[in-house]
């Protein structure tokens, strides 16, 4: 559990203002996105991505959580803008788990169940990420699990 809350840390607090390219239309994706009864439950990108061999790559990398029958699954593409061709690759976090949910701080005492939120339109959107993010993890056997952090300016 707690090597989950830390990989989603890290994910979420270095999120990035990159969106980057759906794969089928070539549109653009959000940089942070979360849009309840969606493919992935959290999908974002982010930096600290190391790259100790020096590979000529992006240090950013797109990651997407989901679960997938009861298990937590954690998705990274290794390039940001994804072909049909590329595909992600997969690593089961945690099992168990009935639900994970996201809440983000809107800053004017407000919460929203999506980002970017409803009525945010704009380009501006593709970029903006939240400032506060609220996590409430559910498992069978530990019951709800809730955890605050905050996005790097």
């Amino acid at each position: 559990i707690q090597q989950t809350m830390r990989l989603l840390a890290r994910d979420i607090v270095q999120a990035a203002p990159r969106p980057v390219r759906d794969p089928l239309d070539g549109n653009l994706r959000p940089a942070f996105l979360v849009v309840p009864g969606g493919e992935f439950a959290l999908e974002l990108t982010h930096a600290g991505w190391p790259n100790p061999a020096g590979v000529k790559r992006s240090m950013l990398q797109r990651s997407a959580y989901r679960i997938e029958d009861g298990v937590l699954l954690r998705a990274y593409w290794t390039v940001l803008d994804p072909t049909l061709s590329n595909e992600p690759v997969v690593t089961e976090l945690l099992d168990e788990v009935d639900a994970i949910e996201f809440q983000f701080y809107l800053g004017n005492g407000q919460w929203a169940d999506q980002w970017p939120p409803r009525g945010s339109g704009g380009g501006n959107a593709l970029y903006d990420r939240p400032r506060v993010v609220q996590i409430v993890l559910t498992l069978a056997d530990e019951g709800e699990l809730v955890r605050f952090f905050e996005v790097a300016p």
